[in-house]
C-alpha cells in the first residue's frame, strides 16, 4: 500500500510487490560481481535519476512517516482500540516486513557499493519508505494490543506469534544473502516472500471489514488514515496498470486491497452518519428505536449479534476501565462510557 510507485523514482524495480523474476545466476558468473549479470537483482549502478524523481521519491518517504498519524492519535485520544481487528494488522505486518526484507536482498550488493552517505540515500528512498511504512504499521499493531480490550494474552500472543514468524523468515534470507549476495538462493526466497506479500495484501483487510460491519462503529479505527491509505493503493494501482503496464497479478492485490478499505471507510461512514442521526433526533424529542437505537450502541449490538465470545472483544472488563470512565466502554451498556464517545 505504501510502496513507492513502480517507474516513478527509479528505472529499476523492486521485488516485493511480485514483478521481479527470480531466475538463476548465468552459469560461471560470480555473486560477489556486478548484480547487473543476474536478473531480478538490482543494478550495482543505476542511472542519475532526475530530480523530479528524487523530489517525488522523498515527498512519499516523508509522507509516509505521517500517514500512520492520525491512527495512532485517535488511538491514543480514545485509550481503547475498540473496532480495531489485529488479524488485519498481522496481515499487514507480516507482508511490511517480508517486503522490506525482500527488498534488502535483492538490492544487497547496490547497499554494499562505494556510494557517498547523500547518493546512498538518494538511490534508496524506495527502501526507505518501505522500512517507514514498516515502522509505522508495527506501532500501529503495538498500541492495539496495549490498550483495551485488545490487551489479552490472547491477541498478543496472535502478534507476538506473527512477529516471530516474520522475523524469521527475515532472519534466514539475510543470513544467506550475507554469505551468497544476490544468489540463485536468495532470489527464490525473495520471490516465495513476494508471493506471500501479495496473498497477505489480497485477504488483510476482509477481518477488519467484517468487524466494522459487525460492530456498527469505526470505533478506535481512523477513517483519515483509512482514506489516505484507500487513495494511496489506487494511485499505485493505476501507475501500475497504465505506466508500468504490469500483469494483473501486479496490480490486481493494490486495488484489491484499496477497494476493501473504501468498502471499510464507506461502510463506517454511513454507521457514524446514522449516529448522528439518531442522536439529533433524540435531542429533538424524538427517540431510536429499531436500526437507530442499535447504531446508536455499536457495542451492545454486535455483541447480542456475535454472542458472548465477541461480546469479550467489544465490552471491556471492569479492571480495564478508566477512572472516571474516560475512554473505556460502559460494560453494563455495552456503549461508550458516560463522558466519552467513541469518535
Amino acid at each position: 500500500m505504501s510502496a513507492v510507485p513502480d517507474g516513478r523514482v527509479r528505472r529499476w524495480t523492486p521485488l516485493p510487490a511480485g514483478r521481479a523474476r527470480a531466475h538463476t545466476a548465468a552459469a560461471g558468473s560470480s555473486t560477489h560481481g556486478d548484480m547487473a549479470n543476474v536478473d531480478g537483482c538490482a543494478p550495482t549502478h543505476v542511472k542519475d535519476l532526475s530530480p523530479e524523481g528524487v523530489m517525488l521519491g522523498s515527498v512519499l518517504a516523508v509522507a509516509t512517516f505521517f500517514v500512520p498519524l492520525p491512527q495512532i492519535m485517535k488511538l491514543v485520544n480514545n485509550r481503547n482500540s475498540y473496532g480495531m481487528q489485529p488479524i488485519t494488522l498481522c496481515f499487514v505486518i507480516a507482508y511490511a516486513i517480508l517486503g522490506s526484507t525482500a527488498m534488502i536482498a535483492v538490492k544487497w550488493n547496490q547497499l554494499g557499493a562505494s556510494y557517498g552517505f547523500g547518493e546512498l540515500l538518494k538511490e534508496e528512498l524506495d527502501l526507505i519508505q518501505s522500512i517507514v511504512s514498516c515502522l509505522a504499521w508495527l506501532s500501529i499493531i503495538l498500541l492495539v494490543v496495549a490498550l483495551p480490550p485488545h490487551n489479552t494474552l490472547r491477541h498478543r500472543g496472535l502478534v507476538a506469534a506473527t512477529l516471530a514468524t516474520a522475523g524469521t523468515m527475515s532472519a534466514v534470507i539475510i543470513a544467506i544473502s550475507a554469505v551468497e549476495p544476490c544468489g540463485p538462493t536468495v532470489l527464490a526466497l525473495a520471490k516465495v516472500y513476494g508471493y506471500i506479500s501479495g496473498m497477505c495484501t489480497i485477504v488483510a483487510f476482509l477481518p477488519q471489514l467484517i468487524t466494522t460491519w459487525q460492530c456498527k462503529s469505526a470505533g478506535s479505527l481512523s477513517l483519515i488514515f483509512t482514506f489516505i491509505q484507500v487513495g494511496g493503493c489506487y494511485m499505485i494501482a493505476v501507475n501500475q496498470i497504465f505506466v508500468a503496464s504490469d500483469p494483473a497479478a501486479i496490480w490486481g492485490p493494490t486495488a484489491t486491497s484499496g477497494t476493501m478499505q473504501l468498502a471499510i471507510l464507506v461502510l463506517a461512514s454511513y454507521y457514524g452518519w446514522q449516529r448522528r442521526r439518531a442522536a439529533v433526533s433524540q435531542a429533538d424529542g424524538g427517540s431510536a428505536s429499531g436500526t437507530d437505537s442499535l447504531l446508536a450502541n455499536p457495542a451492545a449490538g454486535a455483541a447480542s449479534a456475535l454472542g458472548s465470545d465477541v461480546e469479550y472483544d467489544v465490552a471491556l472488563p471492569a479492571a480495564h476501565q478508566q477512572p472516571g470512565g474516560g475512554g473505556a466502554l460502559d460494560v453494563a451498556g455495552g456503549g461508550p462510557a458516560p463522558g466519552k464517545t467513541i469518535q
